[in-house]
């Protein structure tokens, strides 16, 4: 029997209530935006984390950035009971509040210089019979349109959002962002080998209009089918293995 919980070098993140499970592209999407940020500051004070399932986005910003103070936000009732009792164990508890909820339902303008969402994947695909999972997957409670629409309410006027989104229908979704107003400002690739296409984007970008986008990719395995360098700099404050 596998076991329940993930253990990281400061947290652990214990999952068996949540239908998204820690993974590989998770931890490193949460890395790489704390690199991102260190490399082009946003003033970290006041983030919210959109569907933030086990907690681990949160924890791994709070780890980052000590004086940060988060809202970890998660619309499944049992999810939120999971990254309540996560960061109730861990050493930022007084540094993030989880708010069971519907991000359409918050209140506020403007008021967070950071968002982060790793939010559902599976648009138009086929659904599963577990329910959770697809309020996980899918686009059953919220679509792009209206993640977009949140974040258009919730982010400051200088503030920056990063998203973590499947290769497929990429460059639609890059579209909605730029006629929702945003400007692109990082782009990394996933590949799961250097021979291998592009599974997952990171993006990140804000009103503030920038001329250049710029791309970074990220190969998950080497030649030796072991975790390329530039994965273990980015994970290498989190996993134990390193």
């Amino acid at each position: 029997m596998s076991n329940t919980y993930f253990q990281f070098k400061q947290f652990r993140i214990e999952q068996d209530l949540c239908a998204m499970k820690v993974s590989t592209d998770a931890c490193l999407f949460g890395a790489w935006v704390v690199a991102q940020i260190r490399k082009d500051p946003v003033a970290c004070i006041n983030g919210l984390d959109i569907g933030g399932g086990t907690g681990l986005l949160s924890l791994m910003l709070a780890q980052a950035f000590p004086n940060i103070q988060l809202t970890c936000l998660e619309i499944n009732e049992e999810a939120a009971k999971q990254a309540t009792e996560n960061i109730a164990l861990s050493p930022w508890a007084n540094s993030i509040q989880v708010v069971h909820s519907d991000v359409r339902e918050q209140a506020g303008r403007h008021c967070f210089d950071l968002i982060v969402s790793n939010p559902p994947f599976y648009e138009g695909d086929l659904n599963s019979p577990d329910s959770s999972k697809n309020q996980a997957h899918h686009d059953v409670s919220l679509n792009m349109d209206q993640l977009l629409d949140s974040i258009d309410q919730l982010l400051s006027e200088d503030g920056c959002f990063f998203l973590l989104l499947p290769a497929r229908m990429i460059e639609s979704r890059i579209e909605a962002i730029r006629l929702k107003g945003f400007s692109l400002y990082q782009q990394g690739c996933i590949r799961y080998a250097a021979d291998r296409p592009i599974k997952r984007y990171f993006l990140a970008g804000g009103r503030i209009p920038r001329s250049e986008t710029l791309t970074t990719q990220i190969v998950l395995m080497d030649e030796k089918d072991q975790y390329s360098d530039s994965v273990r700099v980015l994970l290498a404050d989190y996993y134990l293995m390193f």
